[in-house]
């Protein structure tokens, strides 16, 4: 049916419903009304520009499939909509490319396409200090170019600017003039313990460092994410004898800190605006900070032994976030819905929804999902996570499987989705393990000499290491190891059978994975030597077949520059690793 469009941003059609929706600003309507024999007028109505934007790209989705040459083809529909999550994202979109004509179009295509999955929010870093010159204020400089804000905006993107962890901008390569200028605030005076990271909060050099820090930066940017330290236990933060290694006091310091600095940057800039990036080493003291923080602060709950996982035991949100909010704070979480190193496919529906269900439940305003180092290369769950922040509530993942599947142009779609749900399990199960964790541990186990005594020891629960590589599992177990092998093998079979070898990989390189745990859960539930010996003997196979299947998998993804260089670094460090086990080249 061919077809005349008229966006508008008047109220012509279901405007009733669109001023009181949530985000509002994001909310449009199509409406559609036929027009003589074979036309038709649509409408699409929005309170605000971006919400006009999204629906033109609701539009052209539901345009697309139907189309053909110079006919417009349209479904008969009428749509009101609204996403539930005020800002959708991530922090690691953007990669520092320049700042020339090249770099700037590198980023619009980039942020346009990112903006295609109804994504609106993306965080980059970093903000560092600038070389030293003279004794006046220290200056800062974002990595990107602050046009790049404007490209945002044209897609309907808040792009903002951020720190990074805050020692980090202290200790990083080149900064001694830094430390001649601030000489009290350094906690470290060794440069082999630099990797420790702390500054010592309680000296009034660092407090100097973080309010010319925050006031350099209130002068370029209206909002800007500030990530606190990282650091967790006593080691990482300072022993000076008024510190003493406590680590709250070095947390409610570090944000008495940042709170000065912040009162200082607004009086710069008044329209300056700050998200505080919570951390793993701030969350036991978090309400000991709350006292000191205003409640215009927004803040960024991270957590990487939370907000990173995805094991079943647990949310990624404890109900401290819901306390926050009831004292009257606007919070958001940073998550991790895609595997971070690209070591183990992850298509993983179920999770998506639950994570995003999550936010959705628990009333985040903001969503910033890491998903690096390129979001489109793990399509899958970045369109996933888009999705169900939008509405977790309105598609199952088994609906939206099929239909991403059906986006792909996949041949039998409907076997591919149910292959995809398959290996969410075995998926999981590996990713929650983290690789690399694997690596060390199984790698480690295979290296020591005397396993009888290890296993004993286990068995009276005196020694628990070697099995903490499997405890993420549901079951931890060798039995559940090879089912969870055996899945993957049917994911095999399954996929070769539709001929899809994107899926065929996948499986593939799962099941390498598995087949590595379960020999490692053989070898710790067995006290035969001989059967021990043999199962090492297969962990060794599996490690040298791991780096062809991982290439295979990689193969079919569309990867930036960036990730191909990243991607190969991390992989050849952990091949590295594997020789002590596999020998060779």
């Amino acid at each position: 049916m061919a077809g005349i469009l008229r966006a508008c941003n008047c109220g012509i059609i279901a405007t009733k419903y669109l001023p009181d929706s949530p985000n509002s600003e994001q909310a449009y309507s199509i409406a559609m009304e036929k027009s003589g024999l074979d036309g038709l007028n649509v409408y699409i109505v929005a309170n605000d520009i971006p919400g006009l934007y999204y629906g033109l790209l609701t539009l052209e989705q539901l345009t697309e499939p139907l189309s053909k040459g110079d006919t417009l083809v349209l479904p008969v529909v009428d749509i009101v909509d609204w996403p539930d999550v005020r800002l959708r994202g991530t922090w690691t979109l953007l990669r520092h490319v320049g700042s020339d004509s090249a770099a700037l179009y590198t980023y619009d295509a980039l942020i346009k396409r990112f903006s295609r999955y109804k994504l609106n929010f993306t965080e980059a870093w970093h903000i560092n200090v600038s070389e030293s010159k003279g004794d006046g204020p220290i200056d800062t400089a974002w990595v990107f170019p602050k046009s790049v804000i404007d490209i945002g905006k044209r897609y309907a993107v808040e792009v903002v600017p951020g720190t990074g962890h805050l020692p980090h901008k202290f200790f990083r390569s080149g900064s001694e003039s830094l430390k001649k200028r601030f000489p009290g605030a350094p906690g470290i005076k060794k440069k082999k313990e630099r990797k420790i990271l702390h500054l010592c909060q309680r000296h009034p050099d660092t407090r100097g460092f973080y309010t010319q820090y925050l006031t350099s930066i209130a002068k370029q940017f209206s909002l800007v994410d500030v990530w606190m330290s990282e650091i967790e236990g006593p080691r990482g933060v300072c022993h000076c004898p008024q510190c003493k290694g406590d680590t709250r006091s070095a947390f409610v310091n570090e944000t008495r800190n940042l709170m000065y600095a912040y009162r200082e940057a607004k009086k710069v800039n008044p329209n300056f605006r700050m998200i505080l990036g919570l951390t793993q080493g701030s969350y036991p003291h978090h309400f000991s900070m709350l006292e000191h923080i205003p409640r215009e602060v927004n803040l960024n709950f991270y957590n990487g032994k939370m907000t990173y996982k995805t094991w079943f035991q647990f949310y990624n949100l404890p109900p401290s976030v819901m306390e926050m909010q009831r004292l009257g704070y606007t919070v958001g979480s940073t998550p991790s819905p895609i595997d971070t190193q690209m070591m183990v496919p992850f298509m993983t529906p179920q999770y998506m929804r639950l994570l995003c269900g999550e936010a959705e439940d628990r009333h985040l305003d903001f969503v910033m999902a890491q998903m690096w180092p390129d979001p489109f290369a793990n399509d899958f769950n970045a369109q996933a996570m888009a999705e169900f922040l939008w509405n977790s509530s309105g598609r199952t993942a088994e609906e939206f499987t099929l239909a991403w599947v059906t986006r792909k142009g996949w041949a039998h779609p409907k076997e591919a989705a149910a292959v995809i749900q398959l290996l969410e399990y075995p998926a999981r199960g590996i990713h929650n393990a983290q690789v690399r964790h694997i690596v060390n541990e199984v790698v480690g186990y295979i290296e020591k000499e005397d396993w009888h005594k290890r296993v004993v020891r286990s068995i009276r629960g005196d020694d628990l290491a070697e099995w903490s590589v499997l405890g993420k599992f549901e079951y931890p177990t060798h039995h559940e190891m090879a089912r969870v092998r055996a899945l993957c093998e049917e994911g095999v079979r399954r996929a070769e059978e539709i001929d899809n070898q994107e899926l065929v990989a996948a499986s593939r390189l799962l099941g390498l994975w598995a087949s590595i745990l379960e020999r490692y859960a053989w070898c710790l539930e067995t006290s035969d030597a001989e059967e021990k010996r043999k199962a090492v003997k297969d962990i060794k196979s599996a490690f040298k077949d791991i780096p062809a299947a991982h290439a295979a998998w990689i193969s079919h993804k569309d990867l930036s520059d960036y990730a191909k260089k990243y991607t190969s670094r991390w992989f050849e460090q952990q091949r590295v690793r594997w020789q002590s086990v596999v020998g060779g080249d």
